[in-house]
């Protein structure tokens, strides 16, 4: 059982899982057997915008026409999010991971470090709580 506010890693050889593992606890993979449990409520069966989870794929899987503000905002519009709200949270997070000045730019133009830091946010953008935030100053960024 994972403790809250605690990071977690996997690690395994090319092929093991690992990538499947993450993707059925976000939903975007149903597994083939067991449950995944998040806070004491059986998830396996949700969608993924009705868990609390955010995933960062090794591509970013970053939205070309879209700007980095607009990249970070995307799952907050989903959640429907008011405006206010939104740009509130996606503020917070542009200052979080050093690219407030870089809101207005589209991922090309963005370095490989500043379009990992974009995925971050955005995985970041829609979690209930900021508990993955206490560890991103813990994280070469």
């Amino acid at each position: 059982m994972c403790q809250p506010r605690q990071p977690y890693g996997f690690f395994g050889v090319s092929g093991c899982g690992k990538t499947t593992l993450l993707r059925c606890i976000a939903g975007l993979e149903t597994q083939s057997s067991g449950t995944i449990t998040q806070k004491n409520v059986e998830i396996s069966r949700l969608p993924p915008s009705a868990r609390d989870f955010g995933i960062v794929f090794q591509s970013y899987a970053l939205f070309p026409n879209l700007t980095v503000f607009s990249n970070i905002s995307y799952g907050l519009i989903n959640h429907k999010w008011g405006k206010e709200k939104i740009n509130s949270r996606v503020n917070e997070l542009l200052d979080l991971v050093g690219l407030k000045s870089h809101s207005t730019k589209y991922p090309g133009q963005l370095s490989g470090g500043e379009q990992q830091r974009v995925a971050l946010a955005r995985a970041l953008a829609t979690s209930l709580t900021t508990a993955l935030a206490a560890i991103v100053p813990k994280v070469a960024i």
